[in-house]
């Protein structure tokens, strides 16, 4: 049990006035003053002073490895990296709405290095495209944001659970259904707190809405966001399951010797709408530009992206 040291910790978004959706600048003096605050509690010192610690420490350990494989085994940055959990990276560089640069480093398996053609596992970042998705099935009117789930499907655990009735397209792309990330292992899925009274961070519900879409416009998942989204957006190294055109292109991930273990892409047809998409740099990159431009969504519905 935390004891009560009688300091004041009180979200942001407690007063609606300096909402990060209404002001960007009032983050950073907002920062400080909580920075400040919670060095001169006594437990938010352990805290702080743990934490800062421990990263600092580890990320200097990881420099103080790469210099060391570099200088004594004479490594290169694909060598080296592998030393320090890192197979490969990729990043993109965004500017004016539009990708200005992409790179990547590292080693796609043991004996291939990493290249802008390599697709990455993206995991949860697989929930914005999902959510993009939703989004201009609302814009083209076939889904609507505010209409009942349960009206067409829901996830057996919960079907007779009352709140069940009251969950949305809306709850579940701002992670309001009261759902848990991921229901236990071997346990069933049920509800945390009352939908719509909060947020908490929920790949179930993306699932529920992604097959709430397929289920009501009764399409294949992987093919409406082919049509909606990957296609009107000229993308076309990104898919949820496994394709031909992947085969010797996916970056495996490190297994615990380091060296580069076996997984890859779910069978065709065993999508997951909030994990688990592989894409290049350069199409997840101009996906994110894309949805920075607001493409494909009239300005009523981009706002609705940034509404408290």
């Amino acid at each position: 049990r935390i004891p009560n040291t009688g300091a004041e910790l009180m979200p942001m978004r407690a007063d609606p006035e300096k909402s990060m959706a209404r002001n960007l600048l009032a983050l950073v003096p907002d920062f400080w003053h909580c920075n400040q605050r919670l060095w001169q509690d006594k437990l938010g010192q352990i805290s702080l002073a743990t934490t800062t610690l421990f990263w600092g420490v580890s990320g200097n350990l990881r420099y103080i490895v790469l210099a060391w494989a570099a200088a004594a085994l004479g490594y290169g940055t694909t060598q080296a990296s592998s030393l320090v959990g890192v197979v490969a990276i990729g990043a993109a560089l965004i500017r004016d709405g539009k990708v200005v640069w992409t790179g990547v480093a590292g080693a796609q398996t043991d004996k291939q290095p990493a290249t802008r053609d390599t697709l990455f596992n993206i995991a949860s970042m697989t929930k914005p495209v999902t959510a993009e998705l939703v989004m201009r099935l609302v814009q083209a009117k076939r889904v609507g944001l505010d209409e009942p789930m349960a009206r067409v499907w829901m996830d057996p655990d919960v079907a007779g659970d009352p709140r069940a009735k009251r969950l949305t397209p809306r709850m579940a792309l701002s992670h309001q259904t009261g759902l848990p990330n991921w229901r236990p292992q071997n346990q069933r899925l049920t509800f945390m707190r009352e939908p719509g009274t909060g947020f908490i961070y929920s790949g179930e519900g993306i699932e529920l809405v992604a097959r709430f879409a397929a289920r009501k416009l009764r399409a294949d998942f992987e093919d409406l966001a082919e049509a909606e989204v990957f296609r009107p957006m000229g993308l076309t190294r990104i898919a949820y399951t496994w394709r031909p055109w992947m085969e010797g292109r996916v970056a495996v991930p490190a297994n615990g010797n380091g060296y580069p273990g076996t997984a890859g892409p779910h069978p065709y047809g065993h999508w997951l709408g909030a994990d688990d998409i592989y894409a290049t740099v350069g199409d997840y990159a101009a996906f994110v530009a894309g949805v920075a431009r607001g493409d494909g969504l009239s300005a009523a519905l981009r706002a609705e992206r940034l509404r408290p």
